[in-house]
């Protein structure tokens, strides 16, 4: 099956077009491979690489003009993502949650204000955004967050302590569910409040993990202004939910698997450069499984971003893609192992397979089955929207 998208004329100058910008524009590769020990330097050369992109327009192309972005085709979109992506290796990453999910609930429930403060800011590249939801006792539970803001005059007063944030050298602006409405029932008693990380009563401390680094964050009387509030008060659930149907895989960013090729470089190549192990029949039917799950993964990626791009209501779709993406995943990294052995596990980055991306894959793999819900978390909300449950619910609406 050809997965690639039908390249007319205009199609293919536009690729050219992107390609020789990224090239003309691209910053030093990054000084290691080993995301865990990106210098300052690394991370600020990607940092201006993305207002570049912003400048341009390509950071989010499929934006409206009137905030920054291009209002560009899906065909389009698509080219710009996978020229992207075969540069990926070589810059820092921004760990940005704006671009991804915070972006559709902006452009959904904010003001105009707040879109072209906000929303443009993401889209130009000039913000980066954490997203506080989930805290020590509230992850797939998120209904269970205990972060409160109080009102104080014409402002609020926001305490509490959310985990997992994101990582990297800079951070702009955090988007924090809240309790607003302790008197209310539970999914209407709480606000989504943004506002800078850099307020007083605001700080973190760095979490150590097995995948990668984080933050916990801690507010202590962060004072905000009412104007902070994205939607409504007393409508954070909601507003939180248009940015969750993103976040689950509904129409986010198409990424094919940049782990699978190269396992198979490795096969071809074999340990140590010791000869290939291709010729393994049994190790060949594994990647195979892995090879065709990937790709899977990219159709059920590329139809939801066309259904949310061409504004079509979803449904079941982000939870299935996600659902797939975990359950594979954690297959995926079984067979890599089958296939690599001991090597898979190597991470010095100039000795091991793929400068230690395998190794990285394996540690990401044993995570992955919690953010963005668990894997039970994502049946229940299929079973609910298909009709296999007692209780039935609707997908919230988003960009």
């Amino acid at each position: 099956m050809d997965f690639e998208l039908e390249q007319s004329k205009d199609l293919q100058a536009f690729r050219k077009e992107v390609r020789e910008w990224i090239e003309a524009n691209l910053p030093p590769p990054i000084s290691t491979r080993d995301r865990r020990k990106e210098t300052l330097q690394d991370f600020k050369n990607a940092r201006e690489f993305h207002r570049k992109l912003g400048a341009k327009g390509w950071r989010v192309p499929w934006a409206p003009k009137e905030y920054g972005g291009l209002g560009l085709s899906i065909e389009k979109t698509l080219i710009i993502d996978e020229e992207l992506d075969k540069v990926e290796d070589t810059i820092a990453s921004l760990d940005d949650n704006g671009p991804g999910v915070i972006l559709p609930p902006i452009l959904t429930y904010g003001t105009e204000e707040q879109k072209q403060t906000w929303a443009r800011g993401i889209i130009e590249g000039r913000q980066i955004w954490w997203q506080g939801l989930t805290e020590p006792e509230a992850g797939s539970d998120l209904a269970s967050a205990q972060t409160r803001a109080v009102p104080d005059g014409n402002d609020w007063l926001i305490s509490g302590n959310k985990i997992f944030q994101g990582s990297g050298y800079e951070q702009d602006m955090y988007y924090v569910l809240a309790i607003s409405h302790p008197d209310r029932p539970r999914h209407h008693n709480f606000s989504v409040f943004c506002f800078s990380l850099h307020l007083p009563g605001v700080s973190w401390s760095p979490m150590r993990l097995i995948a990668t680094d984080r933050n916990s964050v801690y507010m202590d009387n962060v004072r905000v202004p009412s104007s902070a509030i994205l939607g409504q008060p007393g409508q954070g659930w909601q507003v939180t939910q248009a940015q969750l149907e993103v976040e689950h895989g509904y129409g986010g960013a198409v990424r094919p698997d940049r782990v699978v090729p190269k396992v198979l470089d490795f096969m071809r190549e074999g340990p140590k450069k010791g000869g290939p192990i291709a010729g393994d029949a049994v190790l060949r039917d594994r990647y195979v499984d892995n090879f065709i799950g990937s790709r899977v993964g990219v159709l059920f990626q590329l139809r939801n971003l066309s259904q949310r791009l061409n504004k079509q209501f979803g449904s079941y779709e982000g939870s299935q893609n996600i659902l797939h993406d975990k359950v594979y995943g954690v297959q995926q990294a079984a067979r890599n192992l089958e296939i690599t052995g001991l090597y898979g596990l190597m991470d010095d980055e100039h000795e091991a397979p793929s400068y230690g991306d395998i190794e990285a894959h394996q540690r990401g793999s044993i995570v992955f089955t919690h953010p963005a819900g668990t894997i039970e978390v994502h049946k229940v909300i299929m079973a609910r929207r298909i009709g296999m449950s007692a209780t039935r619910e609707r997908a919230a609406a988003t960009v």
